[in-house]
């Protein structure tokens, strides 16, 4: 509803201002929290998000990773997602629009230490 009205020219600030929030909690880590994270229903390892609170490295990053094998004993890995994002005019009007790429790559697989994935 809002998204749709904001399109329209009729800006909520009080909606918009609750999009995205970040907190500290003393010496720990930092939260964000936010309407925003209704676009995220699991974090970046596939739990689903129980509070209406996430730490920043637990965002998903929108890609998927599977390796596999080719018959020749290649290790490879099919990636595949949102891998970017594209800004441009709109013909006949000064409106910026962006929206999401999504793409697909087979890169090497090189096991990450920190995920070993």
């Amino acid at each position: 509803k809002n998204l749709v009205a904001t399109y329209k020219g009729e800006i909520d600030q009080d909606y918009w201002s609750k999009i995205c929030s970040r907190r500290s909690f003393g010496s720990g880590p930092s939260n964000i929290s936010g309407w925003m994270l209704g676009f995220f229903p699991y974090d970046r390892t596939g739990e689903p998000i129980k509070y209406n609170s996430l730490e920043p490295e637990d965002i998903p990053n929108g890609r998927v990773a599977v390796p596999f094998t080719t018959d020749g004993g290649l290790k490879l890995k099919f990636i595949a997602g949102f891998v970017g994002a594209n800004q441009e005019v709109l013909e006949n009007s000064n409106e910026v629009v962006i929206s999401p790429v999504i793409g697909w790559s087979v890169i090497d697989h090189v096991e990450d230490e920190k995920t070993h994935t």
